[in-house]
């Protein structure tokens, strides 16, 4: 008597590996083709991301309720050390521009608030 087991992977099981396997190259890509386009208006600051040209993300935040808009620093754990900008923003805290580096982030937080003067709060850099 010859026994025959075939196994037969269900599509959902292939969509789930796939997906597995593409999320780092998702990060790899966004990494090194993302960039983020920050728009600020006399009412609104507004984060677009893209990569590769396609935009895949845009929020919008009600300026007069941004708090805390600042630069920081911090340890990556295995990804190393990091930067980015931050705020606060109705409980949460919004960070873009990761990996700008000082003079960057500064410059474009200085360029922000020739558009709107986004409530100054002492930072942990301890510059408003």
């Amino acid at each position: 008597m010859t026994l025959v087991f075939a196994s037969q992977a269900s599509s959902s099981s292939l969509i789930g590996v796939l997906l597995v396997a593409l999320i780092p190259f998702y990060f790899w890509l966004k990494f090194w083709f993302g960039r983020n386009v920050v728009t600020v208006t006399e009412s609104s600051l507004i984060i677009s991301s893209s990569l590769l040209g396609f935009v895949i993300s845009t929020s919008e935040y009600e300026n007069s309720t941004v708090r805390h808009l600042r630069y920081e620093e911090w340890r990556g754990g295995r990804a190393g050390p990091q930067n980015a900008i931050r705020f606060d923003y109705d409980g949460l805290t919004v960070t873009f521009a990761r990996q700008a580096g000082s003079f960057k982030a500064w410059e474009l937080i200085d360029s922000m608030r020739e558009v709107y003067p986004f409530h100054h709060d002492v930072t942990s850099s301890g510059t408003a």
